[in-house]
């Protein structure tokens, strides 16, 4: 066998071998991640009734388990349902401020995944630049980021807001610059998702 076929043969073992490593932590992880809910929602349940070996099983108790976990699976399925998600800013095109259109919330709890671009003007030092998010003309938080080099576009950041005791009823979201020295235009683009949450 030349000296490149072995070679080659051991460049497939080694591939293999990690695409087989990969799948294995892949399945690890996925399991993880279906798994883990239930687990936790399951210990969160306080079985009125605990049988053991040799127990006489009535229909009365076995029932009161039965309700037990219906009531705490509709209750599970009564949030899960209040969930939703509202795509705020998709690739919005600067300078800011951007304002979205008006939507609807039930009111609550409010999750906001946002970032956006911008940059420091040459003559100024390099600085934190940034945008606030608004909740019908109102700062509810600062998306921020550090740009190291003047004269350079860079995120003017990316990060989450979780905002509380938000009205039901129509609201609409609006990026304003942060600081003077954020500077957003045509190269600028932002984007901007909502979760409410129950």
């Amino acid at each position: 066998m030349e000296k490149e076929e072995v070679q080659i043969l051991i460049k497939q073992a080694l591939f293999a071998e990690k695409r087989r490593q990969f799948k294995k932590k892949l399945f690890i992880l996925a399991s993880a991640v279906i798994f883990a809910p239930a687990l936790i929602f399951a210990a969160s349940i306080a079985i009125p009734n605990k049988f053991s070996d040799g127990d006489t099983l009535s229909a009365a108790k076995l029932n009161e388990n039965f309700d037990t976990l219906l009531t705490k699976v509709n209750d599970l399925d009564a949030k899960v349902s209040k969930i939703k998600v509202t795509q705020l800013f998709d690739n919005v095109v600067g300078p800011l401020p951007v304002t979205t259109s008006s939507f609807t919330t039930s009111g609550g709890n409010l999750y906001i995944s946002a970032s956006g671009g911008g940059y420091v003007n040459c003559a100024q030092p390099a600085q934190d630049i940034g945008f606030n998010v608004q909740i019908d003309g109102v700062t509810k938080g600062t998306i921020r980021h550090y740009a190291g080099t003047a004269c350079d576009p860079r995120i003017a950041g990316t990060g989450s807001l979780l905002i509380t005791g938000v009205a039901a009823g129509n609201h609409t979201i609006t990026y304003t610059v942060f600081g003077a020295q954020t500077n957003t235009g045509g190269q600028s683009y932002f984007y901007g998702t909502l979760i409410e949450l129950p």
